[in-house]
């Protein structure tokens, strides 16, 4: 059987073990990875210490983590990707493990690692939508701060020269919500102990 690092109680990293798990089946338009990956966010150290019980309750074991990287091994009716590729994004649930289920994979750019494509699904999303927010553009060359004083680009010194803002990007609308994906996470664990479990970093 996979293994996966599962809690049973809520606490400190002292919580944290390596468990068996049922190994889980993509249902419809769903892949499974083994899993090459995974990121640790801020959400996950909170949830495993009790702290978002009003907000996301969870039913025990429950394996954390959803942003993972890794190639899928099966994938079920109407899946976006094929067996083989090489994918990352928000897992449905358990991303500690050696096996995940996404329903909106990615296909990972061949000059990102593993590491980094996991790394990226949730502070990636934090960060665009940031940006998108506040509306950021590359700035002139030039530009003169609230204070009236200049300020120049170093990249392209001069007061004559300026750089051209950068293109916006329309969101992908393939990207996955995290918010959303962690909902679908913590409501797959409420209930019994079943393949939704079954996803960590080290496949053999």
């Amino acid at each position: 059987m996979p293994t996966a690092i599962t809690f049973s109680e809520y606490g400190g990293p002292e919580v944290l073990t390596l468990s068996e798990v049922a190994t889980p089946e993509p249902g419809p338009g769903q892949v499974r990875i083994r899993v090459r990956a995974t990121a640790v966010n801020p959400i996950d150290v909170r949830i495993r210490a009790g702290r978002m019980q009003g907000l996301f309750p969870v039913a025990f074991p429950m394996v954390p983590g959803w942003d993972v990287a890794g190639v899928v091994d099966k994938v079920g009716a109407g899946a976006t990707a094929s067996v083989g590729d090489q994918v990352f994004g928000p897992a449905t649930c358990g991303g500690y493990s050696q096996y995940a289920l996404l329903d909106q994979p990615l296909a990972k750019p061949k000059e990102l690692s593993f590491e980094t494509a996991a790394a990226m699904v949730t502070v990636g999303e934090a960060a665009y939508r940031a940006i998108k927010h506040l509306g950021v553009r590359s700035p002139p060359a030039s530009s003169t701060s609230p204070s009236g004083m200049p300020i120049r680009s170093p990249k392209q010194p001069g007061p004559t020269r300026t750089s051209k803002p950068a293109a916006t990007r329309a969101r992908p609308s393939s990207f996955p919500d995290p918010s959303r994906s962690l909902g679908r996470g913590v409501r797959s664990a409420r209930g019994p102990p079943t393949h939704s479990h079954a996803q960590t970093a080290a496949a053999p």
